[in-house]
């Protein structure tokens, strides 16, 4: 909603209601203050016993973190293998698998592990960790060195030898510190 009159315009862009504010405004109050109300009536209040205590409202709150890791990179894929943005149809699938794989990843992953801690708990904990070290040293490595090149620009000199790399372009940024009158100038006005 962008507000037409002058006299409110600072007082829209405060409240997060110009298109100019920040995302996402003042406008993330109002599911924060609303989560606090419910948190702080308690589990015995009426909305939380007769609506949010529902099994299949419990059921998609404790799926709800893989629920989260899952949509944004199905709904991101389906983005780039739909060159674009997706039918509603395609959007809606790509949510129901979210669903359906959050609740295998839930399942599967997370309930055996809340739920199972023996004496190889550290072990695994520590498996889990050291793994990790060894990927964030190799992609440290690799970020430092150069060491693994993107495929992209490979592919991209092969389809468009002019597109390059923006990795190894460092002259670039000083074309935006130069006069137009020096400056490459695409406009029939500089020439």
């Amino acid at each position: 909603m962008v507000v037409q009159r002058p006299a409110l315009h600072p007082m829209a862009t405060a409240l997060g209601l110009d298109a100019g504010a920040a995302y996402p405004g003042w406008w993330a109050t109002l599911p924060v203050v609303g989560t606090v109300l419910i948190i702080w009536a308690g589990a015995n209040a009426w909305l939380n016993r007769a609506i949010l205590g529902r099994r299949l409202l419990v059921y998609i709150g404790l799926i709800s973190y893989p629920l989260y890791l899952w949509h944004w990179p199905l709904l991101a894929f389906t983005r780039i293998t739909e060159g674009g943005e997706p039918s509603r149809g395609v959007r809606a699938a790509a949510v129901a698998l979210s669903f359906i794989l959050a609740s295998v990843t839930y399942e599967a992953i997370e309930r055996p592990i809340r739920r199972t801690v023996s004496r190889r708990t550290p072990l695994r904990l520590a498996l889990v960790v050291s793994s990790l070290l060894v990927i964030a040293a190799a992609a440290a490595f690799g970020y430092r060195t150069n060491a693994f090149t993107s495929r992209t620009p490979q592919f991209a000199i092969a389809v468009d030898p002019p597109i390059r790399s923006p990795r190894t372009i460092r002259p670039a940024i000083s074309d935006f510190r130069q006069p137009v009158s020096t400056a490459r100038c695409m406009h029939r006005t500089c020439r």
